[in-house]
């Protein structure tokens, strides 16, 4: 789990670095550098390279960052629509670092229900999940004017996960919200009148 905050700290470190202004040739030489791994190929060959090249990001020690934010933006620039469910399953059978990664792609597409699954299934193990995931939300959209509307979104994504999960999975949902268990409606409930997405 330790390995999780690390992968998941290196990727917000990505983020803030591009909105202190990351330099953009060097995204570009990156982009550059990624292509032929995205040339070609059907989609269950493009989600298998993307895996290889965010592994080879996340292990290295130069660039890391930015070919990684570069193999990101490659992968959604070959996705189509019909492509998001194949997206989602990939993600969500590999490691919790994969599925933090592809979901601003699902955030970006104005599909909250998919983010609030993998979030669920990354999260399963270890502690600090109410932090690690509401930090990574804040860092990536943060600074979107529609952002708290975008949490309560998310919150009623969350909502409808509860609503259809096992006991292993409500307790994953309500321990995001910093909440003990309770019922579907319970929990519903404190969703619609929070105000936030967010406890």
């Amino acid at each position: 789990m330790a390995e999780l905050d690390a992968i998941i700290c290196r990727l917000f470190d990505g983020y803030a670095a591009m909105r202190r202004g990351f330099p953009v040739a060097l995204l570009v030489c990156c982009l550059i550098g990624t292509s032929e791994m995205f040339a070609d190929g059907n989609l269950d060959a493009r989600l298998h390279r993307f895996e290889k090249t965010m592994a080879a990001a996340l292990i290295s020690e130069s660039r890391s960052d930015a070919l990684g934010l570069a193999a990101v933006a490659k992968l959604e620039a070959q996705l189509k629509v019909a492509d998001f469910p194949k997206l989602e399953a990939f993600a969500g059978e590999r490691d919790g670092a994969l599925a933090f990664a592809v979901m601003p792609i699902f955030v970006r597409h104005d599909q909250l229900d998919p983010v609030a699954r993998l979030a669920t299934r990354a999260l399963k193990k270890g502690e600090s999940r109410e932090y690690r995931l509401w930090k990574w939300w804040e860092t990536m959209f943060g600074e979107r004017a529609d952002f708290e509307r975008l949490s309560k979104r998310l919150g009623l994504a969350f909502a409808g996960v509860y609503d259809n999960g096992d006991e292993a999975t409500r307790t994953v949902i309500a321990d995001i919200f910093g909440k003990q268990p309770m019922t579907a409606v319970e929990f519903r409930r404190f969703i619609e009148t929070s105000g936030k997405g967010q406890k």
